[in-house]
């Protein structure tokens, strides 16, 4: 089992300017916000694996026994939601609800900023770690965001079955529901 937690509340509106643009931009990552709750999950596991964005650095408060590793592979999923046909409009009218929709239709049709192919090499590559420190029976917990999250939990519970049938996702991620909250704890079994 692995522990996989959803990072803590960053700032999703800008102080000033357009929101839309912010999104959009977070969204690319295009800019990198900070977290608003510096410190606020405290890790005890003897390894943390973490993204490399700073509001997933800068939310832990790593207190582990043995190793923390900031690994790229965990940073979210960057896409523009634009290219599956969704515009401003649409995100004033129905806000996260279209970005959900977007990265889904944009995942199964394989046009998010990373390729589907890549996206489970990656996944791959981060369980293979995890694996290998549980072999020595040390706990691992994961800090991620909340697309790249589902996608190693459909990945696992699919047995590997949502890289051929990326349908699946919608299995995962709903349109009227958010994905994962701020803080969010799910354990998992990586072994397969």
């Amino acid at each position: 089992m692995i522990e996989l937690i959803k990072i803590a509340k960053y700032e999703l509106k800008p102080t000033k300017g357009d929101n839309y643009k912010y999104i959009k931009n977070v969204l690319i990552q295009k800019i990198n916000p900070d977290t608003l709750c510096p410190g606020m999950i405290a890790i005890q596991s003897d390894v943390l694996i973490i993204s490399t964005l700073k509001r997933s650095i800068n939310c832990v408060k790593y207190i582990g026994k043995s190793k923390c590793i900031i690994d790229k592979r965990l940073r979210e999923v960057p896409f523009d939601f634009e290219l599956s046909g969704f515009n401003k409009t649409d995100w004033i009218n129905d806000g996260s609800k279209v970005v959900r929709q977007a990265f889904k239709k944009l995942f199964i049709d394989d046009m998010l900023e990373i390729k589907r192919k890549e996206i489970f090499d990656e996944i791959r590559g981060v369980l293979d770690v995890c694996k290998s420190y549980q072999k020595n029976s040390r706990s691992v917990t994961i800090v991620s965001h909340s697309f790249r999250l589902k996608l190693i939990i459909a990945y696992l519970e699919t047995r590997g079955e949502i890289e051929q049938k990326p349908e699946l996702i919608n299995q995962y991620i709903f349109d009227d529901k958010k994905t994962l909250d701020f803080c969010d704890t799910i354990r998992i079994d990586v072994g397969f």
